[in-house]
């Protein structure tokens, strides 16, 4: 390396802060996506529960128990793009594919309950009410010819 060679300590410094932060960038990175990622889910039919399996930071294995309606939708402000539900708190992304039996993946997402049409009600205030318009006002007719 020729800037190492010609004792330039800056790029030489450089060089080594960006390996270093990169070198540790690296596993951060890969942690904040896959930490999500369910590894095992198990169903206990006795219970009506599952548990489900994920790393921690330190390569452990953390094991969540959840009924299904501990589960609910995520927003994605809130959770981001890689998530399929939470529950009991805890984001985690489930992968239908991966299921040996779907139905599970559809209880778990309540896919199986009716779907609510209903739009909420909004609560309309005097500061937030759209402007009325004055119904009373004469259109004038362009047509007539005025004297």
């Amino acid at each position: 390396m020729k800037l190492v060679e010609e004792d330039n300590l800056a790029n030489a410094g450089t060089i080594f802060a960006l390996f270093n932060i990169i070198t540790i960038s690296s596993p951060l990175l890969v942690h904040l996506l896959a930490k999500r990622y369910v590894i095992e889910l198990y169903h206990h039919p006795k219970e009506e529960k599952y548990s489900a399996k994920i790393f921690t930071f330190f390569c452990k294995q953390k094991e969540i128990t959840f009924t299904k309606n501990d589960v609910i939708e995520p927003t994605t402000a809130r959770t981001g793009m890689f998530t399929t539900c939470i529950a009991k708190g805890y984001p985690l992304l489930l992968d239908e594919d991966q299921f040996l039996e779907p139905k599970h993946f559809n209880i778990i997402m309540k896919y199986n309950e009716p779907i609510d049409f209903e739009i909420e009600k909004l609560n309309v205030t005097a500061l937030n009410r759209p402007p009325t318009e004055n119904k009373n006002v004469m259109i004038e007719d362009k047509n007539v010819k005025q004297k």
